[in-house]
């Protein structure tokens, strides 16, 4: 680990999301802000899971759970 260290590897998962799921997080943003949709129906919608999709919401900073209707 300290001979990769000294050549400049770090090691581990690039933090962040692809460009493809920044485009996918900034819509969930959106659908979920909006709140005309549920949870469930966001994430079919977007072809991702309910675990990716609060992971989108959080890298974008959306507070979840409040201030949004009850289908969520």
């Amino acid at each position: 680990m300290n001979a990769a260290r000294a050549r400049g590897r770090t090691g581990g998962r690039p933090k962040g999301l692809s460009k493809a799921a920044q485009k996918k997080a900034l819509a969930a943003e959106a659908l979920y802000t909006k709140g005309d949709m549920s949870v469930n129906e966001i994430a079919d919608n977007l072809n991702i899971s309910k675990a990716t999709l609060y992971k989108y919401l959080r890298y974008q900073s959306v507070k979840i759970g409040t201030d949004q209707s009850s289908k969520h």
